[in-house]
């Protein structure tokens, strides 16, 4: 779609991925729309700047700098599922990585490049598993505040993240238009609509995201 076409009463099936079937599994979470999408705003984050060695694994979600160790193989379970396994490791151990009907994920990964990997480390005698992880380049820009969305079967937060990244680059400057009058802002430093929503999405840091937070529950009380 045109971005001069695009405003936030545009339907989400302007965005990548979304055909029939996800637009109605995103209208059980009431989203219709952008403006719906944008305003679905997380309900909590995952922190990810603290990282632990594999030894230290719990069973609970943590994230792990991991070194690829063997090459990525794609096989097929009896039940017809697909996965995708190699070995990665650290310091202080190895674990065993697997993506379950993710059969493209392969050429993600190359053995000696090093990863962060979020997700919950299993361990069954001396053996450690990890499922369906999400993960980064240890180089590439890295976003540590996760948002974590209310969701609804078959979405989940990275394609939800996913979406509302589109939204905000489809979006012109002229299709946000602010509900709090200039003065209000100015008094109180609040942020912009759009740097607020975005900064709730997208947050650079705990403050940051408490700012947004803070403009948005204004907001609340102002149009009420």
């Amino acid at each position: 779609m045109n971005d001069t076409l695009v405003t936030l009463d545009s339907p989400v099936t302007c965005l990548k991925g979304i055909g029939p079937k996800k637009k109605e599994r995103l209208s059980a979470l009431g989203i219709h729309t952008l403006k719906d999408l944008l305003f679905h705003v997380p309900r909590g984050y995952r922190d990810r700047s603290i990282i632990i060695p594999l030894l230290e694994s719990t069973g609970e979600i943590a994230t792990y700098v991991l070194t690829v160790f063997t090459q990525p193989l794609l096989s097929r379970l009896p039940a017809g599922k697909k996965v995708v396994s190699f070995f990665a490791g650290d310091d202080s151990g190895r674990v065993r990585v697997f993506f379950f009907n993710q059969p493209y994920i392969r050429s993600s990964f190359v053995v000696g490049e090093t990863y962060r990997f979020t997700g919950k480390v299993m361990r069954k005698g001396n053996t450690l598993s990890l499922a369906n992880p999400e993960f980064d380049r240890k180089n590439d820009l890295f976003q540590t505040l996760i948002p974590i969305y209310p969701l609804t079967d078959g979405i989940n937060n990275r394609a939800l993240s996913t979406w509302c990244k589109e939204a905000f680059t489809l979006l012109p400057p002229s299709a946000w238009r602010d509900t709090l009058p200039e003065d209000i802002l100015t008094r109180h430093r609040f942020m912009s609509l759009y740097e607020a929503l975005y900064t709730l999405h997208f947050p650079e840091s705990g403050k940051n995201r408490e700012e947004a937070a803070r403009r948005m529950a204004f907001e609340e009380l102002y149009v009420f």
